[in-house]
């Protein structure tokens, strides 16, 4: 497990629908804690709504190891709904997994394993050394 607080930010990743930003990533001995933007979209009348499922979970590439969702900030878990009230809404929420064992360097954040339009998959999430930034 990271012995300090490890920042990324804008890490690179793969996505198949249009959901969240994924903004950053804080590694320590405590949690892995990962940030996202949402914009309201303007395809839904006053932005439509937002919900993360309990069940998400981190894959760690190259294993079957899963770090299941313990805590999220800001949004809430299905079936309970955040809903826009205009499509310029803007809405930022963290997703807090168990630490991440040393040494991973690509993991996939999974919300639904069929994936849909309306799940935050992300897939091939990059932790690059070169742009970690220490944290106090």
């Amino acid at each position: 497990m990271p012995t300090s607080n490890l920042l990324y930010n804008l890490p690179r990743y793969k996505t198949y629908y249009d959901p969240p930003r994924l903004l950053r990533i804080i590694l320590n001995e405590k949690f892995t804690r990962i940030d996202f933007g949402y914009q309201a979209d303007s395809k839904y009348i006053r932005g439509g709504w937002v919900t993360i499922s309990p069940k998400t979970f981190i894959r760690i590439k190259g294993s079957d190891e899963k770090l299941v969702l313990t805590q999220a900030e800001n949004i809430p878990y299905t079936p309970d709904k955040h809903h826009f009230k205009s499509i310029v809404d803007n809405l930022s929420f963290s997703l807090f997994f168990p630490p991440l064992p040393d040494g991973v360097s690509s993991f996939d954040l999974i919300e639904e394993v069929k994936e849909t339009p309306t799940s935050f998959n992300y897939h091939d999430i990059k932790l690059r050394p070169a742009t970690a930034i220490r944290l106090r």
